[in-house]
């Protein structure tokens, strides 16, 4: 979706946006000591009623981000409006991105000579966006099937007129041995799946 902003919007709009637009990128939060936010924590839980959730996918957060989205949701950082209804070319919005982008690099250690895609759609969607956006027909791919959303990533490649390598196949309930996998020298990715969260699976050694 692309925001416009049209030719004849009101002052109070134009001068909305101007003071979007400066809003510098400000810290969120100050760092609490792990002592402090587990008793915090238990405590605050235990006063709203609140259990703890285990799932394997949409599992718990702490109280302390989920308040501070809640007052980001009403008014991100001054700004008199939430992320979901401010411009994504503004200023604000800008910061947002860089660094959720820095934050990515620097958990999973990401290299500068690699990309890091914001992309719409959930994980099923990005089954078909990422043979459609990295191949070209007749390339070699590698999968690793681990359980059922690995598996569903198979098929939808091989939907697209590539070579689909089924390089090792698990029994649902385990992640084959690394040495089993029978990968090929010229694939454009591998894709692999260490959080099957309908049958599970343990990561490799």
């Amino acid at each position: 979706m692309h925001s416009t902003l049209s030719a004849g919007r009101t002052a109070a709009q134009t001068s909305r946006f101007n003071a979007l637009r400066a809003v510098p990128l400000q810290p969120a939060a100050v760092p609490i000591p792990s002592t402090q936010v587990s008793k915090r924590s238990t405590a605050a839980m235990a006063a709203n009623s609140r259990v703890f959730n285990f799932s394997a996918g949409p599992a718990m957060l702490p109280l302390e981000v989920l308040e501070q989205t809640q007052r980001d949701t009403l008014n991100y950082n001054g700004s008199g409006m939430s992320v979901m209804e401010m411009s994504h070319r503004s200023q604000a919005f800008e910061g947002i991105i860089k660094q959720a982008e820095a934050d990515l690099r620097k958990l999973l250690s990401i290299p500068d000579n690699y990309k890091v895609l914001f992309v719409q759609g959930g994980a099923s969607t990005q089954f078909a966006a990422i043979p459609l956006n990295f191949t070209q027909a007749g390339d070699i791919v590698d999968y690793i099937v681990t359980g059922a959303w690995s598996k569903k990533a198979y098929e939808e490649a091989s939907k697209f007129g590539l070579s689909v390598n089924l390089a090792a196949k698990g029994d649902n309930k385990s992640i084959p041995a690394r040495d089993t996998w029978k990968l090929s020298p010229d694939a454009k990715y591998v894709h692999y799946c260490d959080n099957e969260t309908i049958g599970g699976g343990l990561p490799i050694a």
